[in-house]
């Protein structure tokens, strides 16, 4: 029986060696492509952001700024709540939150009333450049925008008890800045709301949401329905800072709230 020569075993040993390189490589690239499938879609649609506010004591709720698209409000007759059963089916409540906060009727300073050859809105690009030219020639644009409390929802939620309180008031969303003509930002500032004292007591049972409304028809389309925000100290805004978190209409975003704190150890563990 013929023996293999030492040439022919080196020759097989090299051979093996090429196949189970080419076996690592093609999974090395298999895992890579899967791999890079998922970063690229966590990169493009972010679902977590850190916040991070020094305190000695008790945990500081951060405002959040946010920078809305199709701001404005063309009817100046809108009646009090038209859209209450969106808000209820939008907030994750049995509906009895909201009782009509809205106001009677909103300012009669908005496009319509302001601009009559804007009344008639119509998604047409013979549309949207008029309303380009007056936004970059007009003044006062802020009083054209929605109300905060229209386009805006935020609630408190301890979901190991009800709900408090029924919604912030108006004050505690103020319209902030703008970016126009494309955007007009919010700030969501809780100062003066008695309501988060409980939650300084007990801030890890307590969830904020915070809903985003957008009425087709009633405001004029000039780029896609999205919005930007950040979060920040309460005592600021973010009108210099460019805001890292992008939004867009039904996508469902998670974000988390920690606090880190420094304690100064006495002098006899120090010399330790």
């Amino acid at each position: 029986m013929a023996s293999k020569t030492d040439g022919e075993r080196s020759s097989w040993r090299r051979r093996f060696r090429a196949l189970r390189v080419l076996v690592y490589v093609g999974l090395a690239l298999g895992f890579l492509y899967q791999a890079s499938d998922v970063v690229v879609n966590y990169l493009t649609f972010p679902t977590t952001n850190d916040v991070r506010v020094e305190g000695p004591e008790q945990l500081i709720m951060p405002a959040a700024s946010a920078c809305i698209s199709n701001w404005m409000s063309v009817d100046p007759a809108m009646d009090s709540c038209p859209h209450q059963k969106e808000i209820r089916r939008a907030m994750p409540t049995d509906g009895s939150l909201f009782e009509c906060s809205w106001p009677k009727g909103i300012s009669k300073e908005k496009l319509c009333a302001r601009q009559v050859e804007f009344c008639n809105y119509t998604d047409t690009e013979e549309y949207k450049q008029l309303l380009l030219r007056f936004l970059d020639t007009a003044g006062n644009l802020g009083e054209l925008a929605m109300d905060s409390e229209v386009i805006l929802q935020v609630v408190m939620e301890n979901p190991g008890m009800s709900i408090f309180p029924s919604g912030f008031a108006k004050q505690h969303l103020v319209q902030s800045f703008s970016r126009l003509p494309y955007y007009m930002c919010f700030t969501f500032d809780w100062r003066g709301s008695n309501s988060l004292v409980n939650f300084k007591e007990d801030p890890l049972t307590y969830e904020m949401s915070m809903i985003v409304l957008w009425y087709p028809g009633r405001s004029p389309r000039l780029s896609h329905y999205e919005m930007d925000m950040t979060f920040h100290h309460v005592d600021s805004i973010s009108a210099a800072t460019k805001h890292t978190l992008l939004l867009r209409p039904s996508g469902s975003y998670e974000y988390s709230l920690q606090q880190r704190s420094l304690k100064e150890v006495g002098g006899e563990l120090r010399k330790l």
